[in-house]
């Protein structure tokens, strides 16, 4: 490759970098929303739901909707559609499965209070998820 070519990769790969770290960003924001969301409508629920697997169970339903919309509109600026909205779906379904499990486990096994359940849950899947929906949920 010539200094011209390489330089315009040079650019070309500094415009990838700096599109995802803003798209990143955007997403923390948008997973720190439906994070307090999350912690809200629980919340809210438990009062007059008392056994906590059925509060999360319709928390995430709730939860994967408020995602989709923020995700689609603003983080990945996709179209909302049956396409992007089915591969969200997979993607959401596979990731609350694994929240779910890490939130109860939490809950029921080391007797942690459900807030920091969530948090912890939501930490050590958010990088793995913000990837996994930028390359396949919603790509272009």
């Amino acid at each position: 490759m010539s200094k011209f070519n390489l330089h315009m990769y040079g650019n070309y790969l500094k415009r990838i970098k700096a599109n995802n770290s803003r798209k990143f960003i955007i997403f923390l924001f948008g997973s720190f929303f439906v994070l307090i969301s999350k912690i809200l409508l629980t919340y809210l629920i438990s009062i007059f739901i008392f056994e906590f697997y059925i509060v999360y169970f319709i928390v995430q339903l709730l939860i994967v909707i408020i995602s989709y919309l923020y995700h689609s509109k603003i983080t990945f600026k996709s179209k909302v559609n049956k396409s992007t909205f089915l591969n969200f779906i997979y993607v959401a379904i596979f990731f609350k499965l694994i929240d779910y499990a890490i939130s109860n486990f939490g809950v029921y096994f080391f007797k942690q209070n459900f807030i920091v359940s969530i948090i912890i849950s939501n930490f050590f899947i958010s990088i793995i998820r913000f990837f996994i929906f930028d390359k396949y949920a919603f790509k272009k």
